[in-house]
């Protein structure tokens, strides 16, 4: 879960690539979800859905930045 300070205010669902190693794209991909405040209970949880590749088990986020607009 995130910080409060770092809860989105809408749920962001984002493509990310997976790999087998930090830093080697392997061709994988998934979901990652943010739950945001607008779901009670919720709020802050990060989720991965969908892997295409069941074996990768990192994943690449690029960059991701969080921003508090609060």
């Amino acid at each position: 879960m995130l910080p409060p300070a770092y809860v989105p205010r809408r749920t962001l669902a984002l493509t990310v690539s997976t790999g087998l190693n930090a830093g080697a794209h392997q061709g994988g991909t998934a979901l990652l979800v943010v739950y945001g405040s607008e779901l009670p209970g919720t709020g802050g949880t990060v989720a991965l859905y969908n892997p295409s590749t069941a074996g990768h088990t990192v994943v690449h986020f690029g960059e991701l930045v969080f921003s508090v607009d609060r």
